[in-house]
């Protein structure tokens, strides 16, 4: 194998290709990189067998193969070499010599006869077309909603609707729901509900910020089963994610038909004083109180905890009630992650008593995050 390459577009790729090798795994052969050279330059693979990462980089090759490096100390190789054309050849020992002006390094590798396929899967169902930025956008917008724990597999998830020229997310974790409605480029060849586990379509989301992305499904062989892998393809990016295998909880059913309180405020607002009762409320398990006065303080709002033998904190915003006056307990935490995947000016907080909350960017129909009630002491 030998192929020259730039070395900024290789240490870009590396960068990116590395978020798919684990940290810990008692598979060797998980900890490199693959590296195959052809015509059209070098493609970059790299799977934990749960996602798998392509990237292909532009590059003159005079002759063609495959290599297995180690991950972490190929990308501190290149990443130390001068921002030059880099020369990488591989002879028949698996040994890579890497050269880039006045800079040589070999790597001893491995043959990539026997790296997982999972990078490699090409075709599937043409399930959606995003126009650039709006995949990313919308994955986080709610992928901060999914559990972090595999407690429940389907809820470590993001579910995916595909239908129509629309796809619909939801993520819940048992304490909360973000749900986001997405237009899609163009028509789906065929209507599909999967749950993607969140962590990989958050990895897809960062490589591909901004860029068009296709989404592909992917069977095993079996009709009745189903897909069981999704494909995104975005440029010279691949990325391979299997799928979960359950039934999504249907969240609408919590979502308060209609309110008995019902308060705009600025979103800035809302953070900078959520922010500061943070402080002491993450000694009381983190709630927080959001309250509607009676007619004496009219279009005030006020948040507020207080955590025993810590202290209290208490702030009021102006903002626009309609409703009756009451008041709810939440997770601030879950609050803020919901203000910070909004984008909008103003949010439109509704509430019930002893019901969820539920949170709505003005102006944006398409999103609705919905917080579980706590009780205040």
């Amino acid at each position: 194998m030998n192929i020259t390459v730039n070395q900024a577009d290789l240490k870009a790729a590396l960068g990116k290709v590395s978020k798919a090798v684990p940290g810990k795994t008692p598979l060797d052969i998980l900890k490199t990189i693959r590296l195959t050279a052809d015509g059209r330059g070098i493609v970059l693979a790299a799977t934990d067998l749960e996602i798998g990462i392509q990237i292909r980089v532009g590059g003159e090759m005079s002759r063609p193969g495959s290599v297995l490096l180690p991950a972490k100390l190929l990308k501190e190789v290149v990443d130390g070499m001068p921002k030059e054309l880099l020369t990488i050849t591989v002879n028949a020992a698996h040994v890579a010599t890497l050269v880039a002006g006045s800079m040589t390094t070999t790597i001893h590798g491995l043959s990539a006869a026997d790296y997982p396929d999972l990078t490699s899967e090409t075709g599937g169902t043409a399930a959606a077309m995003f126009d650039g930025g709006s995949f990313t956008d919308a994955v986080l917008q709610v992928v901060h909603a999914a559990a972090t724990t595999d407690m429940r597999p389907v809820l470590a998830g993001v579910q995916l609707v595909i239908r129509d020229t629309q796809v619909d997310l939801t993520a819940a974790d048992g304490f909360r729901v973000a749900m986001k409605a997405v237009k899609l480029a163009g028509t789906p060849e065929t209507a599909a509900t999967v749950i993607v586990p969140a962590t990989g379509l958050k990895m897809v989301a960062e490589l591909v910020a901004g860029e068009t992305v296709a989404m592909h499904l992917q069977g095993n062989g079996d009709a009745a089963a189903g897909p069981v892998k999704a494909i995104f393809f975005s440029g010279d990016i691949q990325v391979v994610t299997r799928l979960t295998d359950g039934t999504f909880p249907d969240v609408t059913r919590i979502i308060p038909q209609g309110c008995g309180t019902r308060v705009t405020l600025k979103r800035t607002d809302v953070v900078q004083a959520a922010g500061a009762a943070r402080t002491v409320a993450v000694s009381s398990s983190h709630a927080l109180q959001i309250a509607v006065p009676d007619t004496e303080q009219p279009e005030t709002v006020r948040l507020s905890t207080q955590a025993a033998g810590i202290g209290s904190h208490e702030s009021s915003i102006h903002g626009k009630i309609e409703g009756a006056a009451g008041a709810v307990g939440l997770n601030v935490a879950y609050l803020l992650d919901a203000l910070g995947a909004m984008s909008s000016a103003e949010v439109a907080v509704e509430m019930n008593e002893r019901q969820p909350i539920v949170l709505r960017p003005v102006g944006d129909t398409s999103a609705l995050f919905l917080i579980m009630p706590m009780t205040m002491k």
